[in-house]
């Protein structure tokens, strides 16, 4: 019945909203956002909805954390990261503590990036003549002209390369 209801009716079955399970733990009777359980129910929600051909987009922003800390961060990035590498590219909840209790901008900015780190996931190397860069190599290696660091190609491409983040820094104390 529902894969026959998802065939005539996929517009409505993705408002409402895709089959999930929802975890929940048993000493509170609470849901347990964020938690492996509740990363592998995005799994199993993954392939169920495959399935039934019915879209799925990750309620991976969400947590019981009642603040913007380093639980709510983990269990954010996890679950999100997990859900990118299974092929999702849209989540959702950002903001979102305490289940859905309570909302913070200032986790909105920390989801924004880990959404972000995620989406690096998803974006592959594109291999061709031009990005294997055979000329450059020679260049450089063979007739020991200039390095790779300041070449002109690296200062053209390095952003596609790789993730510039706006929150996540990489620096050293050095």
């Amino acid at each position: 019945m529902l894969k026959l209801l998802s065939q005539i009716v996929t517009f409505i079955v993705v408002s409402l909203d895709s089959i999930r399970a929802y975890p929940f733990d048993m000493k509170y009777g609470s849901f347990v956002y964020g938690s492996p359980e509740d990363v592998l129910a995005t799994l199993f929600q993954i392939q169920l909805n495959r399935y039934f051909k019915i879209p799925v987009i990750a309620k991976s922003l969400l947590t019981n954390s009642q603040l913007p800390d380093p639980q709510a961060a983990a269990e954010k990035a996890a679950h999100t990261i997990v859900a990118a590498l299974a092929g999702l590219d849209g989540f959702t909840n950002a903001g979102l503590l305490s289940v859905d209790d309570i909302y913070s901008a200032e986790q909105v900015v920390i989801d924004y990036e880990i959404v972000e780190y995620a989406r690096r996931f998803l974006k592959s190397f594109d291999f061709n003549e031009e990005t294997l860069t055979t000329d450059i190599i020679k260049e450089v290696v063979e007739e020991g002209r200039g390095d790779f660091l300041s070449h002109q190609s690296t200062l053209d491409n390095f952003r596609d390369a790789f993730w510039i983040p706006e929150l996540f820094e990489h620096y050293t104390l050095r």
